[in-house]
């Protein structure tokens, strides 16, 4: 949205310096989450569809907030060069 506002409109936000480097990496984790939160949706119904009664064992809030935890940390990028 920030580069659309920037192309369209010619609003600077880009250019102010915490912005212009949070960008890029605000939209990589996004961009990467998405399937990854897909699959672990599609991970949970398959257990309560075809695995019901073990699906109290898997299914947990306390679970899900820790798989979500942890594949918003996995899907941070890490790695983007800076110059």
């Amino acid at each position: 949205m920030l580069y659309e506002l920037q192309a369209k409109w010619n609003l600077n936000l880009l250019q102010v310096s915490g912005l212009c480097e949070l960008f890029p990496v605000v939209f990589l984790t996004t961009q990467y989450l998405s399937p990854l939160l897909v699959l672990g949706f599609t991970v949970e119904r398959y257990i309560s569809v075809c695995h019901p009664f073990q699906r109290h064992r898997f299914c947990t809030t306390r679970r899900a907030l820790l798989t979500v935890a942890a594949l918003t940390t996995l899907s941070t990028p890490t790695d983007y060069a800076t110059d």
